[in-house]
């Protein structure tokens, strides 16, 4: 996961008060999605050592609230399925991030819940990478999801998929959301008790997801030999992508190697060809 610690200002983001301005006044469609693009541009590109100060500045310009807008006007009287699913994957983005109390505050949560069973792929895309992004460290938000039935379902039956994105993604929502949930008695800022919600560690295999809080074990424990072999299915196609990196790797080193051989022939043949030229002139000037 992304680090906390200070970090310099990403200079990508300086613009985002500007953005952000053009999204919300923009007279045409044209006009929002490409300011709106240039947003998620923005916020795609912040490297992990930016993650810190990005959060800050996300805050500070209240880009969540704006979200939070275009994905209730994106599905309001005029519905726009690219301008939502646009929003979904800058909400995506900024979980990753670290701002998921914002989002979850500000109702963009929901919203990726609800996309989790729309019929456009690529809603249905960013809707899961959301949802694992929301719960892999926010407690508050594996407990909404573990209550949304409608949610966890939809999870399973993208545990299913034939995309292997769409795949790992589902399966690490899973994963986040099978562990427990419990509530810990702590002191607040004032010296005063408040209970907060605290996560519990990771389970061994998926199969533990049946044993979730909030009374989802009525839906999940029927499926506990499938889980275990999304669990396995996921192990395996991280391992096929690795093996995958590592022969791309090992063709664009050999590409290299063939492309220096060859440019070294080159060379000695070009030496070899002046110096018999050079040879020919000499015995031709000898001659004359």
């Amino acid at each position: 996961r992304r680090p906390m610690a200070p970090s310099k200002a990403p200079q990508r983001l300086e613009s985002l008060p500007e953005l952000m301005a053009r999204v919300r006044v923009a007279p045409s469609r044209a006009e929002r999605k490409a300011a709106l693009l240039a947003v998620a541009h923005a916020v795609a590109g912040v490297k992990d050592a930016e993650s810190a100060a990005a959060c800050a500045m996300v805050r500070s310009a209240g880009l969540v609230n704006m979200l939070a807008e275009q994905l209730a006007a994106s599905q309001g009287a005029a519905p726009d399925p690219f301008l939502h699913a646009l929003a979904l994957s800058i909400s995506a983005n900024l979980a990753y991030l670290g701002v998921e109390p914002e989002l979850r505050a500000s109702g963009c949560l929901q919203f990726l819940q609800d996309a989790l069973t729309s019929d456009r792929p690529k809603t249905v895309h960013y809707a899961v990478a959301g949802i694992q992004n929301m719960t892999n460290r926010d407690p508050e938000s594996v407990a909404a999801v573990k209550r949304n039935r409608a949610a966890v379902a939809a999870l399973r039956r993208h545990l299913d998929s034939d995309d292997e994105t769409l795949f790992l993604n589902a399966s690490g929502a899973v994963t986040n959301i099978s562990r427990e949930v419990k509530a810990k008695s702590v002191l607040g800022p004032d010296g005063r008790k408040r209970t907060e919600l605290v996560l519990g560690p990771p389970p061994p295999t998926a199969t533990s997801i049946a044993a979730v809080a909030f009374g989802m074990d009525s839906l999940l424990s029927a499926g506990q030999s499938r889980l275990h072999k999304a669990q396995e299915r996921r192990l395996a196609v991280r391992r096929n992508r690795a093996a995958r990196v590592i022969q791309s790797g090992a063709r664009a080193w050999r590409a290299r190697v063939l492309a220096s051989e060859l440019r070294e022939q080159w060379l000695v043949r070009s030496v070899a060809a002046v110096s018999i030229q050079s040879s020919m002139r000499r015995h031709t000037a000898r001659r004359a």
